[in-house]
């Protein structure tokens, strides 16, 4: 690092000037007089030779060189806390974020496997409706549907989402749907909005339909506990309902699966530099995600 650096004690002290929107809140946080704090910022500036806060009548507000310099430095601290955090952390100690519908029901059901084959690792999983972004700290992986602005060397493709209709054993009472026509006569049920039964029934092979009807939930997982009450029929992504068909608590109806664009990711902040425990939870996961890419097609109900 060629370039001599400001005072880690000025920048500290203008980040927190620029957080909190002045002087005096920032003497507060940081335990030290107005005096002080302006004395930094001035010094820094002088440093600089630029200008960073505007005086105004009733206290200062940054410039546009502030606003840029107050950016870079609250990352920069951030990821410096992050990295001293992960530092001190327990080296197998392992934090997982992901969505509460995969966390529910495709990753618990497997879970125990690892921790099984793995006692030493302290696993500990967060569900979140917000998805991991650049930035976020607390998790050591992650997971979520679509890339967002995460580059490649941070992602792995776990799986797509591929759609079926299932319903309860015994709903459809031995008369399997063959037509659109069909589909009509049954409540439907719906995540959220009707748009992947919509994508489903443009793709199958029984034609078309009208799927505006039926119910509608805020989660799949609702949605799936719906049918498995017999509320109706649920199309849903089959890895989402893996251990309910395997425990004869939903059924497939037509096993035609229509892929809806949808891939879910791992996301690994620090690939470069992540733990033992860390690569020993990305190879099993990504075993296990294989698997699910490789199932076979489940038969219709009966």
């Amino acid at each position: 690092m060629s370039q001599r650096l400001p005072s880690l004690n000025a920048l500290r002290t203008f980040e927190a000037a620029a957080r909190l929107g002045g002087v005096t809140r920032a003497a507060e946080e940081l335990h030290v007089t107005q005096s002080a704090v302006s004395r930094q910022i001035r010094a820094l500036e002088e440093e600089l030779g630029l200008p960073l806060f505007r005086r105004v009548h009733r206290g200062v507000v940054l410039t546009a060189e502030g606003e840029r310099l107050a950016a870079t430095v609250h990352e920069a601290f951030g990821r410096l806390s992050e990295g001293i955090a992960r530092l001190k952390r327990d080296p197998w100690q392992l934090k997982v974020r992901v969505p509460p519908t995969f966390g529910v029901r495709w990753l618990w059901p497997r879970l125990n496997r690892f921790e099984t084959a793995n006692p030493d690792i302290l696993t500990e999983v967060s569900m979140l409706w917000s998805n991991v972004e650049p930035g976020d700290g607390g998790f050591d992986l992650g997971v979520r549907l679509r890339p967002g602005a995460w580059p490649e060397a941070n992602r792995t493709v776990l799986f797509e989402e591929r759609l079926a209709p299932v319903c309860a054993p015994g709903f459809l009472d031995g008369r399997q749907p063959r037509s659109g026509h069909d589909f009509e006569r049954y409540p439907l049920l719906h995540c959220s909005n009707h748009q992947d039964w919509r994508l489903w029934s443009r793709n199958w092979s029984g034609g078309a339909f009208d799927c505006e009807h039926g119910e509608v939930f805020d989660t799949l997982d609702f949605a799936l506990r719906a049918a498995e009450a017999g509320r109706g029929i649920a199309v849903t992504d089959l890895a989402m309902a893996e251990a309910d068909l395997a425990a004869g608590r939903l059924t497939v109806v037509v096993p035609e699966t229509v892929a809806n664009g949808h891939i879910y990711y791992l996301i690994s902040p620090e690939p470069e530099t992540e733990r033992p425990a860390v690569g020993r939870f990305r190879t099993w996961i990504c075993a296990e995600a294989a698997e699910t890419r490789a199932a076979a097609a489940l038969p219709a109900a009966q």
